[in-house]
Formats: structure tokens, sequence, C-alpha cells
């Protein structure tokens, strides 16, 4: 039998009465545009206006860091990504210290 495939898990934290424990309530985290996906030498990300995201780590599949701390501000963002080599990386997006999303971008 194969476990191929997706999963989903929910996961319910509560205290012994049932009641939700206080947990921060990130927002959705569907506000981040990424393009052009690949790219070539010039990354564009956009936040909307609602997006508290205030920087970002670029790093490798082996997760070495290759950029690191670069301010985010609402709106459009662009990043010089031609001195990367080809391949794929990751966007780590950060509310202050806190890595709160992962993306990914391919590096042509």
């Amino acid at each position: 039998m194969s476990n191929a495939g997706t999963w989903v898990m929910y996961l319910h934290l509560g205290n012994p009465n049932g009641d939700p424990v206080g947990v921060t309530n990130i927002q959705d985290l569907t506000n981040i545009k990424v393009f052009p996906n690949p790219v070539s030498n010039k990354l564009f990300i956009e936040l909307d206006e609602a997006s508290t995201y205030n920087s970002y780590t670029i790093t490798d599949i082996n997760h070495k860091t290759i950029m690191k701390n670069i301010p985010l501000r609402q709106g459009v963002n662009s990043l010089d990504v031609s001195i990367l080599t080809s391949g794929n990386y990751f966007i780590n997006y950060y509310i202050g210290n806190k890595k709160i999303e992962t993306k990914t971008m391919i590096k042509e």
C-alpha cells in the first residue's frame, strides 16, 4: 500500500476544558507575490498593504544563507539576483526575528 499523495493535518490547541489557548493570529499568508519565477536577473516581491513582514532572507536548497536581512516594504520590492547560480532557492519571510513563511524561487 502506497502512502504517496497529499496529506493534511489539523491541530487543535486547547486547555482541558476544550477552550483554545492564546495563539497569535498570523495574517493570511497569501498576500505575497513573487515574480517572475523562474527568474533570470531581477526578482520582484509584492506585498499588499495589510502585510506586516519586514524582512526576508534567501537560502539555497541546503539551507545555507545566501542573502540575509533584506528589508521589505509594502508594494513592489525588487532584488538583483543575477549573481546567484542557477538552481532552487528558498525565500524566508520574517516579522521581527521570527520566520513566518517560506516560498520557493527558481534561478535560471
